[in-house]
């Protein structure tokens, strides 16, 4: 017999609609984004535990992870764009935004990583982009038309995405050194 992994409801506090989430690989953590701008991490073990609430500033429409899953990328109704990380201050667990990233046009729609650094694809209808976590560098930006799904290659070399009348456009991506900037190299890093 199988057996539901979360077999109650999770409870949001009152006022917040859910409008993506996402598990993490372990099944420990599910995160949530909702319509109010608020990014909610709950703890799965047992009885859903709410850890940690952070605001994003407008609606949340996309989470995904980059390679590692120590970096939760969150993608907004209007095409924000940012990465947090769990910290802890004061023994109190916190999601923090340590990245930001260029605006889209649009609602973001998705997140895909590649698997050998920390590259990551975010998507919105009408555009899609390969941002580099670490050095906040945007390494590709192409205007599409009724993008429905997108994706990087492992490698992080090719990007393909499907439109919704069923074209596939695909593009090349050559960024040796994507980690190499000022910042990495001078400057204060948060990976």
């Amino acid at each position: 017999e199988t057996k539901p992994i979360a077999p109650n409801p999770v409870p949001l506090p009152p006022g917040l609609n859910a409008t993506c989430a996402l598990w993490s690989l372990d099944w420990r953590a599910l995160y949530v984004g909702t319509q109010e701008g608020a990014i909610l991490d709950f703890r799965m073990e047992g009885e859903p535990d709410l850890l940690t609430r952070s605001e994003f500033g407008e609606p949340v429409s996309a989470l995904g992870f980059t390679i590692g899953q120590t970096s939760l990328l969150v993608g907004g109704a209007k095409g924000k764009l940012a990465a947090y990380q769990l910290v802890r201050v004061n023994e109190v667990f916190q999601l923090q935004p340590f990245h930001a990233f260029p605006t889209l046009d649009g609602s973001v729609l998705g997140f895909t990583h590649g698997l050998r650094d920390k590259r990551f694809l975010a998507w919105t209808s009408t555009q899609v982009v390969v941002d580099h976590l670490t050095t906040e560098r945007r390494l590709f930006s192409a205007a599409v038309d009724k993008a429905a799904q997108a994706t990087i290659a492992p490698r992080g070399d090719l990007i393909l995405v499907s439109s919704s009348d069923g074209l596939v456009r695909s593009w090349s991506l050559t960024a040796p050194h994507a980690d190499i900037s000022q910042k990495t190299l001078w400057g204060k890093v948060h990976y």
